[in-house]
């Protein structure tokens, strides 16, 4: 047997198991980074979970489409769009954690507000823009069409009139103080009231001092006359009196501004100012509420025939005069309707007789009839009525006046008191009322983003409108799975706006399944209430992190249960036909209008994404019925309208990436280029043994090895040994063995090549000789 160094096996041998232990260093070093990868993606510590929601900020951009065009609009004409932005940022702040089944998931409450990005950006909050008002289209939503809900709220119209009739009665109320202290004085003045033959009212000083406390009689009027129970007033001195009988007095009681701001100052305001100028306000004050109230009969009766030629026994009843016949403002101003004193809102006449005269029809009622008909709505047996109700107060007189608000002089108003001259009511320059109501209004970023009051909830009493942001501005308790039992479970929703019956829950958001890369992934998306799938794309890496671009599969418009339908921005995936109703509509571009993500296919963490999702409303001709609005749908007779996008992004800081890539990129090329060194390493040792071992070959071949002498061989334990004895000669061919002879040839064979064989002799020993 050939005998091989022993040195060259044992290099040859560490070689191969340095080679094999290089070819799986990566796979130890990947079982690392697997464990530090789960150990980054699990949240079950308040360190991972502060980490992952608590003080998130994210960069959001608010693109609104500005209405340049608007009257021309209403016209017929093409919107003509124009973009204005402003960037926030999204703060989400999370608080009161809970843990659950034993740390397999958590719950939180959290709180999520969209504040300006600097300075600059909050001033840019306060630019206005024109364009659709989703508090009137979302009300609309709830009644079916416009028609159905403004006749729905013909009883509001009603309680509008009535509320407008009571305002007139009160500003009259109120405002006939002076008038009743000028009666009184005249009264006073005329019948001289003589005592004991002496005038005592010999000027109007002489009636300050009795409004004083009774100076002047020692006791009250009323002693002397019923009908002047509560003229005096009592804590004021005869000086203030004075002062405040005086007409050239800035708060004088005799003056109607003076007798204003005293009652602008019994709901607080003025009243400061009131009391910095005139010792004694607060008995002034006290005097004056009291004698206007509505339960006081003594000045009802002195003052409501200089109101109103009917007879009347409360305040109610001048409401009814009013509505029935105008009977106040036919004795004030000498018009039958209070259409042309331009109250606020009023901009076609709310009486009935009004309306009725002007479509050709008489109609007369009673007082208490129109106090009933205020009530209640109805009046029976009057198709005028029904009209007036159902049709003119819903759509000219709420609409245009309390909703829209159009513009109205007295002079068109006194001339077309019901407005059913078109001319008569004009909107103002950018299209829009001065109520800033309807399908299309005015106003600010600000309001657009964080909510406004609508004149149309202000009438229904409801909560004003939240923003177009309202959505994810929500607060609420959420909750999501550790991890920590299945690492394919982590990011999972579990309770989702206080709610676990929802699909929400056992979908991820803005994560994707830990150590898995497929060719589509599907999460749970706030904004559009729904599930959304990606699609996979190529691959990037983003500040060193290797990931892959997935982007969100086209779809059209996405209605939600509440508010705007949610499509791509620019109408984006639409039919062209309607983006061909804009002009400034860009055409939609991926880069800058896509929503994509770029997923780290280990910890299945959004590495880097864009979200950018347009507000689009709906708008049908059968549903907006108005003829105020009938030559928007000139063209089509449906078709969304863009109100506005969001582009909220989102990417990994660079102390994250810089962390992530140390310990999985750092781990594996370290472990790559041990890989390499120790595989090299291994490969000379290889080499290095085997050319050895060939070596001791080469050498053992060229050498005769002697035979031992017998003697020297010593028993091996009665071991019974085979002697191999290995010779090498050369031979000639033409040589014989001495065993063997050759005959010998006549003729010399020409030389032969020599050739190397091995003859193996077996040699008997000692210790094997009976063998043979």
């Amino acid at each position: 047997m050939r005998r091989v160094a022993p040195n060259y096996a044992f290099l040859a041998a560490a070689g191969f198991a340095l080679v094999a232990f290089a070819a799986s260093l990566t796979t130890i070093i990947e079982q690392g980074i697997k464990a530090d990868v789960r150990a980054a993606v699990v949240v079950d510590t308040y360190r991972a979970w502060h980490a992952k929601h608590v003080n998130v900020r994210r960069p959001c951009t608010v693109h609104a489409w500005n209405v340049t065009n608007l009257k021309a609009v209403l016209d017929g004409a093409k919107p003509q769009l124009d973009k204005v932005d402003v960037a926030l940022t999204r703060a989400e702040e999370g608080s009161d954690l809970k843990w659950l089944d034993g740390g397999d998931a958590y719950e939180f409450t959290r709180r999520s507000a969209y504040v300006a990005r600097d300075a600059a950006e909050e001033a840019r909050l306060d630019t206005e823009v024109v364009g659709l008002n989703p508090a009137y289209l979302a009300t609309i939503a709830k009644y079916g069409s416009e028609g159905a809900m403004l006749r729905n709220l013909s009883h509001v119209a009603v309680n509008k009139v009535a509320e407008v009739l009571d305002a007139f009665i009160t500003t009259q109320r109120l405002a006939s103080v002076s008038t009743y202290l000028n009666g009184v004085a005249v009264d006073l003045l005329a019948t001289g009231l003589a005592l004991d033959g002496t005038a005592v009212w010999s000027s109007v000083e002489s009636v300050a001092r009795q409004w004083a406390g009774g100076a002047v009689l020692g006791g009250p009027l009323s002693s002397l006359d019923e009908k002047y129970t509560t003229f005096e007033a009592s804590g004021v001195s005869e000086e203030t009196a004075l002062m405040l009988w005086d007409e050239s007095h800035q708060y004088s009681l005799l003056t109607e501004a003076g007798v204003s701001a005293w009652t602008a100052a019994l709901s607080g305001d003025g009243a400061a100012e009131i009391a910095a100028a005139v010792p004694e306000s607060s008995a002034v004050l006290s005097w004056l509420s009291a004698l206007v109230d509505e339960t006081n009969p003594y000045y009802f009766a002195y003052v409501a025939p200089m109101l109103s030629d009917e007879a009347a026994t409360s305040w109610r009843d001048l409401r009814g005069q009013q509505f029935a016949t105008g009977a106040v403002t036919q004795k004030l101003y000498g018009v039958a309707s209070v259409l042309s004193l331009q109250l606020d809102g009023v901009v076609v006449a709310p009486e009935l007789p009004v309306y009725a005269a002007a479509s050709g029809v008489t109609i007369s009622m009673t007082a208490a009839e129109a106090n009933a008909f205020l009530d209640t709505g109805s009046l029976p047996s009057s198709a005028t009525a029904d009209a007036y109700l159902n049709q003119y107060l819903p759509y000219d007189f709420l609409l245009k006046g309390f909703v829209v608000g159009y513009l109205r002089d007295g002079m068109t108003a006194t001339t077309d008191p019901t407005g059913l001259d078109a001319a008569s009511l004009t909107l103002s320059g950018d299209g829009t009322g001065t109520k800033n109501g309807g399908i299309f209004t005015r106003r600010t970023l600000r309001e657009v983003v964080y909510g406004y009051e609508d004149p149309l909830l202000e009438l229904l009493g409801k909560a004003s409108y939240a923003g177009a942001l309202n959505a994810t501005m929500m607060t609420g308790r959420y909750g999501f799975r550790t991890g920590k039992r299945h690492i394919s479970d982590v990011g999972k929703y579990a309770l989702w706006r206080d709610t676990t019956n929802i699909e929400a829950i056992g979908l991820r958001k803005a994560q994707a399944k830990p150590f898995s890369e497929k060719g589509s992934i599907t999460v749970w998306f706030d904004e559009l209430l729904r599930p959304i799938t990606f699609r996979s794309g190529a691959k990037t890496t983003v500040k060193d992190v290797e990931a892959r671009n997935y982007h969100l599969q086209s779809f059209g418009m996405l209605t939600m249960p509440a508010g705007p339908s949610m499509t791509r921005p620019a109408l984006g995936g639409l039919d062209e036909a309607y983006r061909s109703e804009f002009e400034g509509l860009p055409t939609y571009d991926a880069a800058e209008h896509g929503t994509w993500a770029a997923v780290e296919p280990l910890t299945g963490r959004f590495v880097k994404s864009h979200t950018r999702l347009e507000h689009a409303w709906s708008l049908d001709s059968t549903q907006l019925d108005c003829e105020l609005w009938q030559h928007v749908f000139a063209r089509m007779a449906a078709f969304p309208w863009p109100q506005l996008y969001t582009d909220e992004s989102d990417e990994i800081s660079g102390k994250d990436a810089k962390e992530f890539v140390a310990m999985v990129y750092g781990a594996r090329d370290q472990a790559v280029i041990w890989a390499v060194i120790i595989g090299f390493l291994g490969l000379g040792l290889v080499f290095v043994g085997l050319h050895g071992i060939s070596q001791d070959d080469d050498k053992a071949k060229t050498q005769v090895w002697p035979s031992p002498q017998r003697e020297q061989r010593r028993p091996q334990h009665g071991k019974v040994e085979e002697d191999l004895f290995v010779e090498e000669v050369k031979e000639d061919p033409g040589e014989e063995y001495d065993d063997f002879p050759v005959p010998e040839e006549e003729e010399p064979e020409p030389a032969r090549k020599t050739m190397t064989m091995m003859v193996v002799h077996w040699l008997p020993t000692p210790y094997n000789y009976k063998r043979y």
